[in-house]
């Protein structure tokens, strides 16, 4: 997705934190793609057997990554579990299941494409300005935002209430899968993205 906008990625794995400091200093600013869940317990919750958690050293990771972009000013994008952990580095919590809460029943829409469904921006956000109003898109997750990080605002949802966007000064954050898509959403994202790396420059 990076690459087709002519943004040249460099992949971070377990580093000290001279490293990420070094990476930090020398890189635009942070994607966090998709992945399996967040631990509950980052967000004092307990273990459901449904949530199928990630290791614990990318999750460490990742959060430092994201406090350290965040303090150097560098813009962040979050892609599904991007978005997850986004709002637990900040203090935000998660529906460990969402079929199981029995509130969402209409969050997933089959048709021959997979799981769509719709989502509808929140006015004066940079995702209604950048994405328009409402659109169709993929959903891939079973987890999702439940209380908000202090200090974000939420900037899409389903009809069914599900968040599917959050930002907060140059952090933006989306619910669904961009690169899935391969429409003007992609595109138009990215455009985002882009505006807010050369803002920083």
């Amino acid at each position: 997705m990076l690459q087709t906008a002519n943004l040249d990625p460099i992949i971070i794995g377990p580093s000290s934190d001279d490293t990420l400091d070094f990476l930090v200093t020398h890189c635009d600013g942070l994607l966090l793609s998709g992945g399996f869940d967040i631990d509950p317990v980052l967000y004092h919750q307990v273990l459901n057997p449904l949530t199928n958690k990630e290791e614990a050293e990318l999750e460490e990771l990742e959060i430092k990554l994201i406090h350290k972009f965040s303090k150097a000013h560098k813009p962040i994008l979050g892609i599904c579990r991007g978005i997850q952990t986004i709002n637990v580095a900040f203090n935000g919590t998660l529906i460990q299941d969402i079929p199981e809460t029995k509130k969402y029943d209409n969050h997933l829409q089959e048709n021959l494409e997979g799981y769509h469904h719709l989502v509808k921006t929140i006015p004066h956000t940079k995702l209604n300005k950048y994405l328009g109003n409402e659109f169709m898109t993929n959903s891939f997750h079973h987890q999702a935002i439940d209380d908000i990080a202090p200090g974000f605002v939420v900037s899409a949802i389903t009809a069914d209430g599900i968040i599917e966007g959050i930002e907060k000064d140059n952090i933006i954050a989306v619910q669904w899968h961009p690169e899935k898509n391969h429409d003007k959403i992609q595109a138009d994202l990215i455009k985002l993205y882009k505006e807010l790396l050369e803002e920083e420059k």
